[in-house]
């Protein structure tokens, strides 16, 4: 009789039992072994019935739903209950709804999507609600912890920036450090203030310098000696002293030419001054440098250090070609 066509009401009064028994089996099959979580609520939003995939979602066994209502089961979510009611009500769907939170039964952070649909009976009126769920906690988990690395990596990128900024300000102080300036075209004096100009500029470090009226040229020897301990204090200066200010006051008269460079840093400990003091002290390449330069020139350099600076002071005997003393005004 199934091959046949049904042409008569007793025909349909033995088909018809079958074919729906058959049909809510088919039902049953899909509503329990579907990978999706599925659910019905009455018109109480009470939990009809509940596939295994949603009983997994809402970490509750399925037949545990059986008349609880979606409150009692996920906790107060107030977007979930709105939208039934909207279901309810309106007669209309409501699509990818997506919900975040805690549930009652785990631990965890929850997150899904739901679609939410009326089933009607024959008049139109809504009896119940059908829900379709899919749980995406680890994709949501995922794409936080991609936003979190992504804000890791613009934070490090951020970082790097700095650092190569500093490494290129830092190269450029050093290489204008190591930068001889013409003395022989220009002299101490004019070359002291070109390079103090650009090393206050470069570390930004105020720097006061105090030179004699009379800017009249000394031994090409002497000048050198003079320009390589001004630069290498202010390297130290740089590195070293964390100040805000440094003072440089040359002196010349008939007899000798004098400089000193300050600073107003944390200083230098005292043991390690009184190392650096030692003529064969070999801490400081850069100190051995001046050390020599100065006593190849009959003169004396002097370090004095406490815990409100620094000062690097140098004596050169300058042989006399005038019959005047000249002497140096310092600025107040």
């Amino acid at each position: 009789m199934e091959n046949k066509a049904i042409d008569s009401l007793s025909d349909w009064a033995l088909v018809a039992p079958k074919a729906f028994f058959e049909a809510q089996q088919l039902f049953a099959t899909f509503f329990d072994s579907s990978t999706v979580g599925l659910g019905i609520f009455d018109s109480q939003l009470r939990f009809q019935a509940v596939n295994n995939a949603l009983a997994a979602v809402n970490g509750l066994p399925a037949r545990a739903h059986v008349g609880k209502t979606a409150r009692e089961v996920l906790g107060n979510f107030n977007g979930l209950e709105l939208a039934l009611q909207h279901v309810l009500v309106t007669g209309e769907p409501a699509f990818g709804l997506q919900l975040s939170g805690h549930m009652p039964n785990r631990a965890e952070v929850v997150h899904w999507i739901g679609n939410y649909f009326p089933i009607k009976d024959n008049l139109g009126n809504v009896r119940q609600i059908g829900a379709v769920v899919t749980e995406v906690s680890k994709q949501k988990t995922l794409e936080q912890s991609l936003d979190k690395l992504t804000n890791r990596l613009l934070e490090i990128r951020d970082e790097c920036t700095q650092l190569l900024d500093r490494c290129i300000s830092e190269t450029r102080t050093i290489s204008y450090l190591l930068h001889l300036p013409l003395l022989n075209e220009a002299g101490f004096a004019s070359a002291a203030r070109w390079y103090v100009d650009g090393f206050a500029q470069r570390s930004r470090i105020k720097v006061n310098l105090y030179l004699p009226p009379d800017s009249a040229r000394l031994p090409q020897r002497v000048e050198m000696a003079l320009f390589r301990v001004l630069q290498e204090s202010l390297t130290n200066v740089h590195r070293h002293a964390n100040t805000s200010a440094v003072d440089i006051h040359l002196e010349r008269n008939i007899e000798a030419v004098a400089m000193e460079v300050k600073d107003y840093g944390r200083g230098i400990p005292p043991e390690e001054l009184q190392r650096l003091q030692e003529p064969s002290s070999i801490g400081s390449v850069g100190l051995a440098g001046m050390r020599e330069r100065v006593h190849e020139l009959a003169g004396r350099l002097d370090i004095r250090s406490d815990h409100c600076g620094t000062v690097v002071s140098v004596t050169i005997p300058v042989p006399c070609t005038e019959r005047r003393c000249i002497r140096s005004e310092r600025k107040i």
